[in-house]
């Protein structure tokens, strides 16, 4: 089986489908469960990004895109991509995030998934680094 490609299909399932199959995978095959979790990249795990390639993430998404997915989410997660941005940029960005209208949640899941999709790309591009996607013997810093 290629984990990469079952963690993909996983990756473009709405949260209560992929929870549910990976529920039924853990009680079956504990280990693999283990091992595609390991692969799996949300739209939360872009916060563990460093700072240079969550700055040429947001480069990459548009930013009417990055204001919807952004919609609900924290101010400390929030703050992490404002950091990223231009004084300028940063600063219109929060604006549009307190001026726009309340969004459909499956509006604000498409467009965190969007984001997600560009940063899997350049993941797979290798112009960013995702190291929750790496065992830590893997990496040297």
């Amino acid at each position: 089986m290629n984990i990469k490609k079952v963690a993909k299909i996983l990756n473009l399932l709405n949260k209560q489908s992929a929870d549910r199959i990976l529920d039924y995978i853990g009680q079956k095959d504990l280990p693999l469960k283990k091992e595609l979790l390991a692969h799996l990249f949300s739209f939360e795990d872009l916060q563990k990004l460093a700072d240079r390639d969550l700055t040429i993430l947001l480069q990459e998404v548009p930013k009417p895109l990055l204001t919807i997915a952004l919609k609900g989410e924290d101010k400390q997660f929030i703050a992490k991509f404002v950091k990223n941005l231009s004084k300028r940029a940063g600063d219109v960005l929060k604006e549009e995030l307190a001026m726009s209208p309340p969004r459909a949640k499956r509006e604000v899941v498409d467009a965190q998934r969007a984001v997600t999709a560009v940063a899997r790309l350049l993941v797979e591009q290798e112009k960013i680094f995702a190291p929750w996607l790496h065992k830590e013997n893997e990496i040297i810093y």
